[in-house]
C-alpha cells in the first residue's frame, strides 16, 4: 500500500497497480506491466522478502534445497507437486493456473492455501509482489 492518496484513482479500487502501490513496494510500472519471467519473480520477490534466506528456503524448509540458485529453484517449482505434509500432491507451479499453484496461494492474503500463509507470521506478501507471481504463472510461468 502506497501513503499517496492523491494517487489513488479508480483502478485501485479494482485492484489495478497504481504507481503509489508499486513504487512503495520497490516494483515499478515497467516490471509488473511486462510478460514477467521467472527472473523478474525470482529477484523483485522472492529474493526481496527473504524467501531465499536461512530462515525460509534457504534452509531446505519445504524441500526446496536449492531456492538459493535461481537456475535450480525454477526446475524445483515449475510442475512440481509440493513436498510439505500439509500441501502434499498439490503443484507448487502450474503454468497457466495461478489460483491452483501453492506458490501464489501461500503469499496471496486473503486467499485458502494449505498449511500456513508465507512469509512466516505473516498473512502474505504485498499485493504488487503476489500480482508478478499470478501474472507470470498465468503466462505459462516462463524463464
Amino acid at each position: 500500500g502506497g501513503s499517496d492518496a492523491g494517487n489513488t484513482t479508480d483502478s485501485a479500487a479494482s485492484g489495478d497497480i497504481f504507481m503509489s502501490d508499486s513504487a512503495a513496494d520497490g516494483l515499478t510500472a515497467d516490471t509488473v506491466n511486462k510478460t514477467p519471467t521467472f527472473k523478474q519473480v525470482y529477484d523483485d520477490v522472492l529474493l526481496k522478502f527473504g524467501c531465499t534466506a536461512s530462515l525460509c528456503h534457504g534452509a531446505k524448509s519445504g524441500d526446496l534445497a536449492y531456492f538459493t540458485d535461481p537456475k535450480l529453484a525454477y526446475d524445483l517449482v515449475v510442475n512440481k507437486a509440493s513436498k510439505v505434509k500439509a500441501c502434499q500432491f498439490l503443484p507448487i507451479v502450474l503454468p497457466g493456473k495461478p489460483e491452483t499453484s501453492v506458490l501464489y496461494t501461500k503469499v496471496k492474503i486473503g486467499s485458502k492455501t494449505c498449511g500456513g500463509k508465507m512469509p512466516i507470521g505473516s498473512e502474505g506478501l504485498p499485493d504488487t509482489a503476489t500480482k508478478l507471481i499470478y501474472d507470470w504463472i498465468l503466462a505459462g510461468a516462463p524463464k
